[in-house]
């Protein structure tokens, strides 16, 4: 799926069953990004809990995930 830039983006943290952060990403589909992880990432079995926040595009979503 190619990138688009000026559409609604999502910025997703990823935490493991103590709170700590194991993952920062973007996706324009958090949730399929989020079971690809899980499926796919040799720490896909660490993942306790994620949150999602929404950006008014990918843009804002890049600055927001340097914080």
């Amino acid at each position: 799926m190619p990138i688009r830039f000026n559409e609604k983006t999502f910025l997703y943290t990823l935490f493991d069953k103590d709170g700590l952060v194991i993952y920062v990403g973007i996706s324009s589909q958090p949730e399929c990004r989020i079971k690809d992880h899980k499926r796919k990432s040799k720490w896909g079995a660490r993942i306790a809990r994620s949150s999602v926040e929404i950006h008014a595009d990918r843009f804002c979503a890049m600055s927001a995930e340097r914080l």
